[in-house]
Parts: structure tokens; C-alpha cells; sequence
């Protein structure tokens, strides 16, 4: 059966050309059915299809579900079991971070696991850096928190062209998917508490949803779930603050004569809540005169409290699927529980497993086979070892007892390197420690020892047990790799010690998420389409007539020009940048990093930077627009808006064009 990858790329490529390549495609007609789209509705969705003015009913409650989530995230904040609950089962998927997996194999298990293609090297870079600020375990541990928290979860996809260079978490309260009546996505818009609004494409957003009974375009979350046992759980907290702030007194009844005055009572709670209630009182005698009595009801029900705290706390680390012990929770006896180790197991495999799964394979669609097309690779959450150290090293070796690791195996399981004749595997039975290679000759021997005589190994007349002279490992072969006339030594054979690897050295993160914009950029000219057309000379020239007089722009009509587009700061020649006036202009730098704040905040961008390319060179020259230069790298950004010209020698009017702009042009 061809693998989930294999398929989904398949289903992809399936799919007419639209506006993006992951744009849904019509639906096909069954066999014998004139419905070409699903007829019913979806849960949750009003008359008129869902935005973010339509989404006033949640999926599973009639409140506002943006109060609702407000409501959500402040229990999940205040609430520490649903915190540890979130914060365990995000730590515990993302802990052996996200990895590519080879999936092209038939489960024979008799395929070798080929190299990576370079679309896979490509994936695996934007992991190591998804964006400036994170890392990809910090995007996922927040990415699945929103999923236990809201029941949804987005991630904002940055695009160049047709290549992904950049995911960020997107926030799930103020983000609703846009659907029709019947369910059908098409697109998502966010609305902020500020009331900013931005629209975003499919293929712009990641939408993960957990399960629900009424499932719809929205999910339900556990924490949703567990509202009630919060809720009790935040009042029992709030009883128990109270009780210890006014130092657990005694609930008691004050029994006055018939005779004394409404106003003598009042003075005398007055004064028992000042002199008797609050910590700084505990032990304060209760007085009393006029033949008044105090009788004490019952004792402070602390003990009742913190009961009804603990059967909150169990009901809430039930709902998410948490075992006590991995919210921090050390249970005496634990009856029926099972072993920390079988808890562990069981967290990962029922609770961990299933989500992990959902958004491993919502990301290996979305990345793995629509942006970059890759087939038989797939992504997973990497495996950390939590056993037992001891219990992995009787694992070890059994192993290497059976047969089942060589030596060398074993020593480089634990980092040590490897050791003449490690590469032989043996059996050790009992007392006896035998080659695998002997097996034949220990067989030989035993029937000997039983009365008959077999033939000895190796001994000429006995094909069976000659050494093969092609064989890895024979004496012709051994003998062959010696320098001539050396003998191998008696009864050994050289280690085959296997070649380390060399150790790779990570470059900076920055540096390798700059590379990889200006690696996307390099490749648009063959998957974007072609942004060249005849009269961008002319748009050019009619950006920088406005600046310099004719005679000084006459060659722009003769260069090639492409874009606007964005250009790798990298990319640009600084080689000269403190010659540059702009250098030396602070307050016109500070001008363009306000406008460029402001036009980045609407969409925009600011005028494009005119660059020449020389022949041979591998950096671009800035002809116009060194102000605007310098604000987008003191603002951070990695690529500016520019035209690119190549021109067709190595020095030319472009060189000495900047020195005749007309004052007051920029």
C-alpha cells in the first residue's frame, strides 16, 4: 500500500492549478450521484456561512465564544492543575522536537532508507529556524496549549513565492475560520481585541482541531470539558484563602441576656471580628460579661476544603488524561494506578499519542507535501528514552548475549569507540561465549563428542566449511588488504572499524534563516511566475525622474530590469557604507523606519530600492535608496522592496547617478 505521504502528494497533484497550489478542488461526482459538494450543514455554523461577525455561537455552548475563550484562558491561567495538566502533555510530545521520517517502505523492513532529497533538506532547515524569535519545540508547546485550551490551534505560514520561510503561532481566540453553511473553508480572518483585521489565504494558515461529538469546523477542548471541576476547584481555593486569612476560627454562637441593647451587640461583633478574627489574633481569648455565653459550633472545616480541593484536582487531571504523577501529584499506596513506569506508558500512548499524531500529520501535509512537494517523507515528534537506566542496559545486554549486537554496536550505543574483532557477533550460552561464525564448527565438535567423527573444519575435501575466498572478512581477503608480505596476525583479523561521519558545525540561526529566504528568492523564477515584463525599464526610469535629470538616468533604459520583488539584505554591497551620505543622516534613517512601520502595519511596502547587478559580481549595488536601506536593516527586516537591473559592464552612470539627484528628492 503506498504510504500517507505518497498519497496525500498524489491527491495533491490531482488538483487543478488555482491560486494556490493547496486550493481546494471541486468536488468529484460519485459513480451514479448528480451531487458534486456535501448537502448537509455543519455543527455550529449559522445561516449564511462563518466569519468573524457569524461566530457567536460555539461549538458546544450558546455563550459568545469570544468571551468564552477569554473565560478559558483566565481558568487555565488561574487554575494550576489545568496549567500543569496543559504544560505536561505539550512538554512531553515536543520533547524529542520535530524530525522527517522516511516513510517509502512496504513494512517488509528490507529497504535501505535513502538519502534525503533536497526538498527535504530544505523542510528540515525551516525547522531548525522557524522565525527570529523561536525555536520549533517553542512554536508546537505553544501550538498544542491552544489546542488543550481552545480545542483549535493555527500556525501563520510566511511565504516567498511557492516556498515556506517562516511559521509563527497565530493567536486562536481572535482568529475564525471563513466557511460556508456546509463546512468548506475557504480562508481565515483574525480580529484582535484592538479591532485589527487581517485576512488570510488556506494555504496562509495551519488549523489543527480537536474532537468533538457535534463535530464541526470548530473543536472542543478539555478544558472546556472541565469548566465544572475548575470552576469548584477555583471556589474551594477561594474558601480556603478565606479561612486562612481570618486564621481558621471557630464558627461559634454568642448567647446575650434578653436585656441588652441592639447597640451592645453590634459593639461586641464589631470588636470580636478586630480582636479575635485574622492571623495575627490566633489564641486571643473570647470575653464575654452580663451573664453572656459563647458556645463554639464546630471547628474551622479546613480538612473539607482541601478534600474538595484534591477531588476537583482528580477530576480535572482525568478530563485532560494526566496520571497524577506527571502533574506532580505523589500519591501514597496509589491502588489500582499501576507503577510510575506503566503511568508514564499509558500517558503517552492514550493521551500524548493521539494528539501528537493529529498534528504531525496536519503538518506534514501542509509543509512536507503541498509546500514542498515531498513524497515518502513524513514528519513525527522525535522518541525521548525514559526508562530506567539500568533497565536499558540489561537490554544492552541481552542484546549482545543473543547476538543480536556486535560489540562495536553495543560500545557505540554508549559513545565509546569501536574495538578489534568488535564487528564479530557472538552467543554466549550460559558459560559458553561462541562466535556466530564457529556455530558450524561448535556443531561439528558436539556430534563429535557423541561418538562420531566429522570431518575438521576447513580442512580440504569439505567445501562446506573452506573459507569463501570472496567473502568479507576470508584470509584471501584479510591477506589481500595487507601491504605486501605482511601476515594478518594469528587468529585475528583487522578491526573494521566503521568511518565516523564528519561532526557538522550549525551555523548561526540567523544566518541560516537568512540563506534560506535568499535560497527561496533564487528559486522564484521557476515556480513564481514571471514578474518581468517589457515596461519595467520604464517604471524605473519614471520612479527616478523625479530625482535626477534625464541625461543622468538615460542608461536604465538599456539595463534588464525584474521586480519590484524582495531582495535579501545579504544580498546588497555594504562594502562601502560609511562613504555613504546616508550613513551620516540619522534623522532622515529615523523618518524611514517610522514609514516603514507604518506601511509593513497596512500591507505595504515603501518605494523600492533601484539595484544594479555587474557582470560577475554576487552582490547587488544600491543606485538609489540608501536611506531606505538602512531603516529596514536597523528595523530588522531580511529582505528589502527593490527593482534588480543587470547591466552589461563593470562601471557605468549607475556608478556616479546618485551624485546628481536634485535637492530635496529622495
Amino acid at each position: 500500500m503506498p504510504s500517507i505521504t505518497a498519497r496525500l502528494t498524489e491527491a495533491v497533484r490531482g488538483r487543478p492549478a488555482g491560486k494556490h497550489r493547496n486550493t481546494p478542488a471541486p468536488v468529484k461526482a460519485l459513480p451514479g450521484s448528480a451531487a458534486t459538494q456535501r448537502q448537509g450543514y455543519a455543527y455550529g455554523i449559522p445561516q449564511g456561512g462563518l466569519d468573524e461577525n457569524q461566530i457567536g455561537i460555539g461549538t458546544a455552548t450558546g455563550t459568545d465564544r469570544q468571551t468564552l475563550m477569554q473565560e478559558l484562558y483566565e481558568a487555565y491561567l488561574t487554575c494550576p492543575w489545568a496549567w500543569a495538566s496543559v504544560q505536561a502533555i505539550a512538554r512531553t510530545i515536543t520533547a524529542g522536537g520535530l524530525i522527517t521520517d522516511w516513510d517509502g517502505d512496504d513494512g517488509d523492513g528490507d529497504k535501505e532508507v535513502p538519502d534525503k532529497p533536497a526538498d527535504v533538506v530544505a523542510l528540515e532547515a525551516l525547522l531548525d529556524f522557524v522565525n527570529p524569535s523561536q525555536n520549533i519545540r517553542q512554536l508546537l508547546r505553544n501550538f498544542i496549549a491552544d489546542l488543550l485550551v481552545f480545542g483549535d490551534a493555527y500556525l501563520e505560514v510566511v511565504w516567498i513565492g511557492s516556498r515556506p520561510v517562516a511559521l509563527y503561532n497565530q493567536d486562536s481566540p481572535t482568529t475564525t475560520p471563513v466557511a460556508d453553511e456546509h463546512g468548506n473553508v475557504t480562508g481565515f480572518v483574525q480580529v484582535n481585541d484592538y479591532g485589527q483585521k487581517v485576512p488570510f489565504d488556506p494555504r496562509d494558515i495551519i488549523h489543527v482541531s480537536l474532537d468533538s461529538a457535534r463535530p464541526g469546523v470548530l473543536g472542543v477542548s478539555p478544558m472546556q470539558a472541565a469548566r465544572l471541576p475548575v470552576t469548584t476547584w477555583l471556589m474551594a481555593a477561594a474558601t480556603g484563602k478565606e479561612a486562612f486569612k481570618k486564621g481558621l476560627p471557630p464558627n461559634i454562637h454568642a448567647d446575650f441576656p434578653a436585656a441588652t441593647a441592639k447597640e451592645e451587640i453590634s459593639r461586641w461583633r464589631d470588636q470580636y471580628f478586630t480582636k479575635n478574627i485574622g492571623a495575627k489574633n490566633l489564641g486571643a481569648p473570647i470575653t464575654t460579661k452580663g451573664n453572656a455565653t459563647v458556645k463554639e459550633l464546630q471547628t474551622g472545616k479546613i480538612a473539607d476544603v482541601k478534600t474538595g480541593k484534591d477531588q476537583a484536582r482528580d477530576e480535572i487531571l482525568s478530563i485532560f488524561g494526566v496520571p497524577p504523577a506527571e502533574a506532580g501529584v505523589i500519591e501514597s499506596g496509589n491502588l489500582g494506578g499501576g507503577t510510575g513506569d506503566s503511568q508514564h506508558r499509558t500517558f503517552e500512548v492514550n493521551t500524548c499519542g493521539p494528539i501528537a499524531e493529529l498534528v504531525a500529520e496536519a503538518l506534514t501535509f501542509h509543509l512536507a507535501v503541498v509546500a514542498f512537494g515531498i513524497s515518502d517523507w513524513l514528519l513525527k515528534f522525535g522518541e525521548v528514552d525514559y526508562r530506567d537506566s539500568q533497565v536499558v542496559e540489561e537490554i544492552r545486554d541481552m542484546r549482545l548475549r543473543n547476538g543480536a549486537w556486535t560489540l562495536n554496536k553495543y560500545r557505540a550505543e554508549i559513545g565509546e569507540p569501536p574495538v578489534e574483532g568488535g564487528d564479530d557477533a557472538v552467543l554466549v550460552d550460559r558459560q559458553n561465549l561462541v562466535l556466530w561464525t564457529d556455530l558450524k564448527a561448535m556443531s561439528a565438535a558436539t556430534v563429535a563428542s557423541k561418538g562420531q567423527t566429522p570431518p575438521t573444519p576447513n580442512e580440504p575435501g569439505d567445501p562446506d566449511l573452506q573459507d569463501d575466498p570472496d567473502a568479507p572478512g576470508s584470509a584471501q581477503q584479510v591477506q589481500a588488504k595487507l601491504p605486501a608480505g605482511q601476515k594478518p596476525a594469528k587468529g585475528k583479523t583487522p578491526a573494521k572499524t566503521p568511518a565516523k561521519p564528519g561532526k557538522k558545525v550549525p551555523a548561526e540561526h540567523l544566518a541560516r534563516y537568512r540563506a534560506r529566504l535568499a535560497e527561496a528568492l533564487r528559486l522564484m523564477p521557476r515556480i513564481t511566475e514571471d514578474t518581468t515584463t517589457p515596461d519595467v525599464a520604464q517604471q524605473v526610469h519614471d520612479q527616478l525622474s523625479a530625482s535626477f535629470p534625464a541625461d543622468a538616468i538615460a542608461w536604465v533604459l538599456d539595463a534588464d530590469w525584474s521586480g519590484p520583488h524582495p531582495v535579501p539584505v545579504d544580498d546588497v554591497d555594504t562594502s562601502d557604507q560609511d562613504t555613504w551620505a546616508a550613513s551620516h543622516d540619522g534623522n532622515r534613517i529615523a523618518k524611514a523606519r517610522k514609514k516603514l512601520r507604518k506601511r509593513k502595519a497596512d500591507g505595504g511596502h515603501l518605494k523600492p530600492l533601484i539595484l544594479v547587478r555587474t557582470p560577475g559580481a554576487d552582490k547587488d549595488m544600491i543606485a538609489d535608496g540608501h536611506h531606505r536601506y538602512l531603516a529596514a536593516v536597523a528595523e530588522g527586516e531580511p529582505t528589502v522592496w527593490a527593482y534588480v537591473g543587470r547591466v552589461d559592464a563593470d562601471k557605468g552612470d549607475w556608478d556616479q547617478m546618485h551624485s546628481s539627484q536634485m535637492k530635496g528628492n529622495a
